[in-house]
């Protein structure tokens, strides 16, 4: 190697250099990432059962555009492509190990989670196929009579919906702000709605609460996040990391 140092916050494992490129070793020496990055760092997790040893590593790799970044665990393993821009890291090098350690305690590891960013995923992927991703996500409500719960002004400024394809749309209207605060309230109005409809709901974390009361209801309910304007942000070619502020203001 062409040099070799240790890194911070993960005893036992090496950063070595190889004609300019990063990679990591463990203390026999055997290779745990191989010498391909621009840069390496741990993501500073740690608990008390096993201290450093599960530390994961943010990388990253030089584009066209820029810096990527991604990340692998403690063993080697991609879980991240080098996709993800300044922003992505800045946030979970800021929040990761604090989020690993909720998650840990709080899922049952037996079960199949999914995420919400599913519905943001133009903010964190440069490269991917987001017409074939838009056209999965469509096959939802495609031909289904459904029930939009949403702040007032969500489709305010909405010029490309992503629900047309739907057979028919019922609104219910919420306020924009601290709707959980009219929770109850909200509840009963949304259980007058026709129980064949799929219900999709806009509206921050009251959706997701929501939806799990009207599940218990009997109803099809899905928190459906940020698709509306996300859909419609990609259509008009409008960047929501740059716009980031504007993109989460409360519609």
């Amino acid at each position: 190697y062409d040099e070799i140092s240790s890194i911070n916050y993960k005893e036992g494992t090496f950063a070595v250099t190889v004609e300019g490129k990063m990679g990591v070793i463990n203390l026999k020496g055997k290779v745990i990432i191989k010498p391909e990055y621009e840069t390496i760092t741990s993501d500073n997790y740690y608990n008390e059962k096993t201290q450093n040893k599960t530390t994961g590593f943010i990388v990253s790799q030089k584009t066209e555009e820029g810096y990527r970044y991604g990340y692998i665990n403690y063993r080697g393993r991609v879980i991240l492509k080098t996709e993800y821009t300044e922003f992505s890291l800045t946030f979970w090098r800021n929040n990761g190990y604090k989020w690993r350690k909720f998650l840990r305690e709080s899922l049952d590891l037996n079960k199949i989670y999914y995420s919400a960013e599913i519905t943001i995923v133009t903010g964190l992927y440069k490269k991917y196929n987001y017409d074939k991703y838009f056209e999965r996500i469509k096959k939802i409500w495609d031909k289904k009579n459904i029930a939009i719960i949403c702040g007032e002004n969500v489709f305010k400024d909405i010029q490309h919906n992503i629900f047309d394809n739907s057979e028919s749309i019922e609104y219910l209207y919420i306020p924009s702000q601290n709707a959980y605060n009219n929770n109850e309230n909200i509840l009963e109005k949304a259980k007058q709605i026709d129980k064949n409809k799929l219900i999709l709901a806009i509206c921050g974390p009251t959706a997701t609460v929501l939806c799990f009361d009207l599940e218990k209801e009997g109803y099809r309910a899905i928190d459906i996040g940020h698709i509306a304007k996300t859909y419609d942000w990609f259509i008009k070619n409008i960047d929501s990391q740059k716009n980031a502020e504007k993109f989460f203001a409360a519609d």
